[in-house]
C-alpha cells in the first residue's frame, strides 16, 4: 500500500503544480500497472498493493480538473481541507482559493475522503495547548457538521509535527495523521500516522514508477529526525 501526497493539479505554471494530463497520465499508468487506486480507509487498513490519492489545500481547481479526470476512470481521492477557507475568497498559502461546501459535499458523496488541516494554516508547534486543541476541535466539528460525516483523518501544515501535537491530534478524536516521510523514517512505525511518498511536477517516470511501487530513492544527504519523543520505543 502506497499514499501518494500530491501537489495542487492546475493548468497554472505554479512551482509545485502537476498538469492536468500528467496526472491523467500518471492514473493511466497506475492501471497499466495493475496497481488500483483505493480509498484511504482502505489503504490504512491493509498492507496490500494499492494506491491511496491525497490532496492538500483543496485548490478549487482540484474539483474543475482533477475530480473529473478521477470520477471518469472510477476512482476517488483523499483531501486535506483548512475550514477557515471553505467557501472564502481568502487565497490559499500557496495561491488560489479553496473548494466551496457545495463542492466538498459533492465529493464526499461521491466517496472521496474529506480530512483536516486544521482552521487556518499555521505552525501547530507554536500554539498553546489550549489554542492547539481549538484548532483541532474546530476543524474536525467543522467538517463533520457540514458534511454530515465522520471526520477521523488529519494532516499537519507543512507537515508540522511533535509528539505533544501527535498527543493533542489523537485527544482531538483523530485516528490518522498524514506525513510525507522518506522510506526509513522512525515515524512510519508510530501507530496512526499515515506516511505518504510526495509527488511533484520534477517526479519522472521512473522515479513515479519506482514511488508507486514503495521503493522510493533515498536522498543521499540524510532527512533530519523527528524529535526523540517521536522515535518508536520512546
Amino acid at each position: 500500500m502506497t499514499v501518494l501526497a500530491y501537489p495542487p493539479i492546475t493548468e497554472q505554471s505554479f512551482p509545485v503544480a502537476l498538469p492536468p494530463r500528467r496526472f491523467a497520465a500518471q492514473l493511466d499508468l497506475l492501471a497499466d500497472m495493475g496497481l488500483p487506486v483505493i480509498p484511504l480507509a482502505v489503504a490504512v487498513s491493509q498492507t496490500g498493493p494499492g494506491i491511496a490519492v491525497t490532496f492538500d489545500g483543496g485548490h478549487r481547481q482540484l474539483y474543475t480538473l482533477a475530480y473529473p479526470l478521477l470520477a471518469s476512470r472510477g476512482l476517488v481521492a483523499t483531501v486535506y481541507m483548512m475550514t477557515g477557507h471553505i467557501s472564502s475568497l481568502d487565497p490559499l498559502p500557496d495561491g488560489g482559493q479553496a473548494m466551496s461546501w457545495a463542492m466538498l459535499r459533492e465529493l464526499s458523496q461521491a466517496g472521496w475522503t474529506i480530512g483536516s488541516q486544521g482552521v487556518r494554516p499555521t505552525r501547530l508547534t507554536t500554539l498553546a495547548e489550549g489554542t492547539l486543541a481549538e484548532e483541532l476541535r474546530a476543524s474536525r466539528k467543522a467538517l463533520e457538521d457540514g458534511l454530515g460525516t465522520p471526520c477521523p483523518h488529519f494532516c499537519p501544515p507543512w507537515g508540522d509535527m511533535d509528539q505533544r501535537v501527535l498527543t493533542a491530534i489523537r485527544a482531538a478524536g483523530y485516528m490518522t495523521a498524514a506525513l510525507t516521510l522518506t522510506r526509513r523514517h522512525p515515524l512510519r512505525a508510530v501507530p496512526g500516522i499515515v506516511a505518504r511518498v510526495g509527488i511533484s511536477r520534477e517526479t519522472g517516470w521512473w522515479r513515479f514508477r519506482l514511488k508507486v511501487r514503495g521503493w522510493a530513492l533515498e536522498s543521499r544527504r540524510r532527512a533530519p529526525g523527528p524529535p526523540e519523543t517521536l522515535s518508536p520505543g520512546r
